[in-house]
């Protein structure tokens, strides 16, 4: 054996493919792709969508006020509120003014859920959006060719519908959070008072999670996790009716 034969196994004939052929063998090729947008366009998109973001919930906010000041209870201004620790940092405190101002809201109108959900989240009759983030036009353009972009759009105008086979047993203990969310309470969206679970009793509650939210400041941002857990057979998809699930 040569020295340059060293760690070779002779191939005798044997043909191997190419990287071309082997890809076209493992992996068939999409008939059309989708082109990338540039990193300036990219960048403008993320802009524009911030931008929306904060008129939206500008215009939530003036709109909720207005429905409070009816009842003579007054929003208050919303300020992410923190107190120094000398070895781990800042700790943040709930907003306790803004929750014990919306659940005054809840017990003063008797709102159900749903109706006070609706008015939090902006939802009218013109526009019942759960997520006014989610643009129809915008979606349109980029879900452009998307088999289920008409299933999609519905669930953009008027939210995710489940349908029960049977109605999920009440919950008569409610669990507790975990500590990545009582660490992070600032993260979480609404805060009200537990009185008020007697008011709405077909409330459900899951302990919260929150893990970090991509590249942004873990300090104000996070991914809020329901931790889900249910008695064997009671769940929500245990309830659900299977067949309306697409």
């Amino acid at each position: 054996m040569s020295p340059g034969s060293v760690g070779r196994l002779p191939r005798r004939g044997v043909k191997f493919p190419s990287a071309e052929e082997e890809d076209t063998r493992t992996t068939p090729r999409p008939s059309h792709l989708r082109p990338v947008v540039s990193v300036t366009t990219a960048a403008m998109m993320h802009s524009n969508a911030r931008a929306r973001s904060d008129l939206v919930c500008a215009t939530r906010g003036a709109s909720l006020a207005r429905s409070m000041m009816k009842l003579g209870i007054t929003l208050p201004r919303t300020i992410t509120r923190c107190r120094d620790r000398e070895r781990n940092g800042s700790e943040f405190l709930l907003d306790t003014s803004l929750r014990k101002a919306l659940s005054q809201y809840a017990r003063r109108s008797s709102a159900s859920l749903q109706t006070f959900v609706e008015m939090v989240r902006g939802q009218t009759a013109n526009d019942y959006r759960p997520n006014k983030n989610l643009v129809p036009a915008v979606l349109n353009k980029v879900c452009k060719g998307y088999e289920r972009l008409e299933e999609l759009q519905q669930i953009v105008h008027g939210g995710v519908e489940v349908r029960l086979s049977k109605m999920p047993p009440r919950q008569v203990k409610h669990p507790p959070n975990h500590g990545s969310a009582r660490y992070r309470l600032n993260v979480l969206r609404l805060v009200l008072d537990r009185d008020l679970l007697e008011q709405w009793p077909e409330i459900i509650i899951s302990p919260f999670g929150v893990v970090d939210k991509g590249g942004e400041d873990a300090s104000v941002t996070g991914r809020t996790i329901h931790d889900l857990s249910y008695a064997e057979g009671t769940s929500i998809n245990d309830c659900t009716d299977q067949d309306s699930i697409i």
